[in-house]
């Protein structure tokens, strides 16, 4: 007898697989509207953290450049004006004491620790980065240190994106449009250039990843 299967049997074998790739289908549509959504919070919550890191700095500057500068008399000129070091020092110690409670995450320039954690590691950026990162620049550039806050601001967009990720347990893959997407809008909203942040997010962050990008 032949072992070939009857019209019926491959019918039904071939309605299987015909559900089967439809269940498959949807299951990716699904995934990736979630990871639509999940990038367009993380996004926004990049952007209202740039407006409280802002809000921050100015804080930090009121502190140092004001609050202590009228105690040490430095506003009334002459002599006093030789203690202005005294408030970027000020910052240095608690920068310094800062940084023995988050050693490494505080001093010295860390975007390329940043983007060796999400192209050369997990994609899993520490989540005490958001705050951590966030203070150190907010006090360095409150007591008056030659400091940018792109790349702080960027790094924390990042976080915000990575800490949704580990959230939803996301894979690596995943994870880094997110990062990205957290880092691009940060970017974007400290220079009001949309199309800037897209940018680096993709070239930058993703390093011009062509999969992950798409």
């Amino acid at each position: 007898m032949s072992s070939t299967p009857g019209p019926a049997a491959a019918a039904a074998k071939a309605g299987r697989m015909v559900r089967e790739q439809v269940l498959s289908l949807r299951t990716d549509q699904a995934e990736y509207l979630e990871l639509v959504l999940l990038a367009v919070v993380a996004g926004v919550l990049a952007a209202l953290g740039n407006i409280g890191f802002r809000e921050l700095i100015d804080l930090c500057r009121w502190l140092f450049l004001t609050l202590e500068a009228n105690a040490l008399g430095i506003g009334r000129g002459g002599v006093s004006r030789l203690l202005l070091p005294l408030v970027l020092l000020s910052g240095a110690a608690v920068l310094i004491l800062l940084d023995y409670f988050f050693p490494g995450d505080v001093l010295g320039y860390g975007f390329p620790n940043f983007l060796e954690m999400v192209n050369l590691g997990n994609a899993r950026i520490h989540r005490a980065w958001i705050f951590v990162k966030a203070m150190g620049a907010a006090l360095s550039l409150g007591c008056g240190a030659s400091v940018g806050r792109e790349g702080p601001i960027a790094q924390i967009g990042g976080a915000i994106g990575s800490a949704i990720a580990q959230a939803r347990r996301l894979s690596a893959l995943r994870s880094k449009v997110l990062i990205a997407a957290g880092a691009g809008a940060g970017i974007a909203t400290t220079f009001n250039a949309p199309m800037g942040g897209m940018m680096f997010a993709l070239e930058i962050v993703l390093l011009g990843e062509t999969e992950v990008a798409n």
